[in-house]
């Protein structure tokens, strides 16, 4: 009878050892599939945000791509052209308005005399003075657009140079002998003879 208790007690043992290794290894492969769950969880999660990554670069880039850079559009400012200013209409002196006035003769007959030449007329109280190749004056009246000087004193010199000077004396005093016409036109004057002589004097 021990003998029977002995191997019932024996068996017995083994059963429970069998069920206490039989635990042992559901709970070793529960924790397996615990840890792989948790190291693949993330892997999972990290590839989620690239993928996420990639779609939002790509649609960055298409956004980018879609969007079109306007450009400011240049305009071009036309040059004003300048308007050229009004001839000045010519129009008759009075005395007053000659009085104090000094001119250059600029142009004889339509040549332009060159500016170092001092061929001057000046206006004064009454009183005409000129000087070319000698120097001359005599009181002036005026009537109506004629330019007449009286009693006339001049030096008596010749000047040799320039070659046409003796020429444009001559000419000038002929003019207020017999009566020059006379007009002003801006700061300029025009006296001019019945034989075709013209003479251009320019204020200064």
């Amino acid at each position: 009878m021990k003998t029977n208790h002995v191997y019932i007690i024996t068996a017995i043992v083994v059963v429970i050892l069998g069920l206490i290794f039989l635990n042992r290894d559901e709970t070793r492969e529960n924790d397996d599939q615990l840890i792989s769950i948790s190291t693949s969880t993330p892997t999972n999660t990290q590839n989620i945000n690239k993928s996420g990554d990639v779609g939002s670069a790509q649609k960055s880039v298409s956004s980018q791509s879609n969007t079109k850079i306007s450009k400011p559009v240049e305009t071009s400012t036309p040059t004003p052209t300048p308007t050229p200013a009004p001839e000045p209409v010519p129009s008759i002196p009075s005395a007053s308005n000659l009085n104090g006035s000094i001119f250059r003769m600029t142009s004889y007959n339509g040549n332009a005399i060159p500016l170092d030449s001092r061929y001057i007329l000046s206006f004064e109280e009454g009183a005409l003075s000129a000087k070319f190749c000698n120097s001359m004056s005599g009181n002036f009246v005026l009537d109506g657009n004629l330019l007449k000087v009286s009693n006339l004193a001049s030096t008596m010199m010749y000047c040799a140079t320039p070659s046409n000077l003796m020429e444009i004396e001559s000419a000038f005093v002929s003019m207020l002998n017999f009566g020059a016409i006379i007009y002003q036109s801006g700061n300029q004057i025009i006296l001019s003879y019945s034989k075709g002589t013209v003479m251009v004097f320019t204020g200064f």
